[in-house]
């Protein structure tokens, strides 16, 4: 890690400071921490100031936020009009490219401090409902609001995550500096992510007048949507002023519908990111003229946000366990099945640990995990009649259509045919009941004989068509 990196990050913990001075350096070197921990940021990897006129993005020394409640918003001109994005490389601290399911993420805090404004901020510490603005019947002020980031994805080359160096200004990354607007399509390639109202997340750009979306093709009617975090400062009390330097404190709310997820994959991806938003509406947008103003890290006296962060790393769970359901499933056979018949080299899959995936990881998978023997279609642990009622039942038989395990495919070449029978009767755990020690392969007598009586029974199957 580069000095300018160690300068970004810091450890805390509770612990005295001669205690702590081993986990700090530990922190700093190794991006696996103890368990507990907690990580702090002191500033922003990305801040940028979002407006659709902003000509210099990425080099301005404070983010204005302020909205536009007109009409609805169009898809150069949303109703979210003035907002900061913020974006921290968490890859320095915690390791990336983990499954997302062994980030236990615990707490996150954003602190930013307000600079500089435009007029006497009213402090608001609770969001304000669409109808309450329509009616000027809210509580006096404008709530600050935190959000998480999406990403456009439907248009060629689109940007997927923030990326923090080298700076290119091209997909798939979005870095700092990067223009808010598509040259492909004219509209906001990045956005604010908050609930659809249902419990999906969405753009939330234009939720407080409705209009343009990123995530649908036809305008949407405005709706309620609760940030993640709402800016709280513990000393001030709600329609007071603000005093400029004042620390809002924005405590995520990681029960909100796939707000959890969404980070765990962002931890997983190296980096997490977040939109701040704010409704003060300004002169010129049919408002009043203040507005708050934050500190960027470009500004030479002013404190920048800061992350701070209480995440756990898990172990990988179950080897095997593919779906992160800590269980050895039949989900997690069909999908190996799959990628080993389409030769994947997807290392995730990578059982044995040689480098390759082949039908080598599905053996160890079956017999030396799972315990179980080839053709226990149901996992229940036997391999007996029920299974293979299950496949014939699957019409997938020397058809030339892909099978998984569930359907026979049990010598992972993508369909189900003989050779997977032999297979089978090869491991030799026909009503042998569940695999111990003791089970032994069948003699080949009675192997030829099991093979015979199940080509009998297919031929007659095969008459009765």
């Amino acid at each position: 890690m580069s000095n300018n990196r160690k300068e970004l990050f810091r450890y805390k913990s509770g612990s005295t400071r001669v205690k702590i001075l081993f986990p700090i350096l530990l922190c700093l070197f190794d991006p696996m921490m103890a368990s507990g921990d907690l990580l702090e940021w002191a500033r922003p990897d990305i801040d940028q100031w979002l407006y659709p006129a902003n000509g210099t993005p990425g080099s301005r020394i404070l983010g204005p936020t302020f909205g536009s409640l007109g009409g609805p918003g169009s898809s150069t001109d949303p109703a979210r009009r003035g907002a900061t994005v913020l974006g921290f490389n968490t890859s320095i601290a915690i390791e990336a490219d983990l499954a997302p399911h062994q980030y236990e993420i615990n707490s996150i805090r954003i602190n930013l401090t307000n600079g500089p404004g435009n007029g006497n901020i009213v402090y608001d510490n609770t969001y304000d409902l669409i109808s309450d603005l329509a009616n000027d019947t809210d509580d006096p002020g404008r709530p600050i609001e935190l959000f998480g980031l999406g990403f456009r994805d439907n248009y060629p080359d689109p940007y997927e995550k923030l990326g923090f160096d080298p700076v290119d200004y091209a997909p798939p990354e979005f870095e700092e500096g990067t223009s808010l607007f598509s040259s492909n399509t004219g509209a906001y390639d990045l956005f604010p992510l908050g609930d659809d109202g249902s419990g999906n997340l969405t753009d939330v750009y234009n939720s407080p007048t409705g209009g343009y979306n990123a995530r649908h093709e036809e305008p949407v009617p405005a709706w309620d949507t609760v940030p993640w975090a709402i800016g709280v400062v513990p000393d001030l009390t709600p329609g007071s002023t603000v005093p400029y330097e004042s620390n809002y404190t924005f405590q995520i709310d990681l029960g909100l519908p796939n707000v959890l997820e969404h980070l765990q994959q962002s931890l997983a991806d190296g980096g997490v990111g977040f939109f701040v938003s704010s409704l003060h509406q300004p002169a010129g947008h049919t408002g009043t003229i203040a507005y708050p103003q934050w500190y960027l890290k470009e500004h030479p006296r002013g404190t920048a946000a800061t992350m701070e962060m209480d995440v756990n790393i898990l172990s990988d769970g179950v080897a095997g366990d593919f779906d992160g359901d800590q269980l050895l499933g039949i989900d997690d056979i069909n999908l190996l099945t799959t990628v080993v018949a389409s030769g994947s080299q997807d290392l995730r899959f990578d059982i044995n640990g040689d480098l390759g995936v082949s039908t080598n990881d599905l053996r160890v998978w079956v017999k030396e995990i799972k315990r179980t023997w080839f053709g226990d279609t149901d996992l229940d642990g036997e391999f007996n009649s029920r299974d293979l009622v299950a496949i014939f039942a699957a019409g997938k038989y020397e058809q030339d259509i892909s099978a998984t395990w569930t359907e026979g495919d049990w010598d992972a070449d993508g369909r189900f045919g003989t050779g997977d029978l032999i297979k089978a009767f090869e491991d030799g755990g026909y009503d042998m009941g569940p695999q111990s020690p003791t089970n032994g392969v069948p003699e080949p007598a009675t192997l030829q004989l099991l093979l015979f009586a199940l080509f009998c029974m297919l031929a007659a199957n095969a008459r009765k068509r």
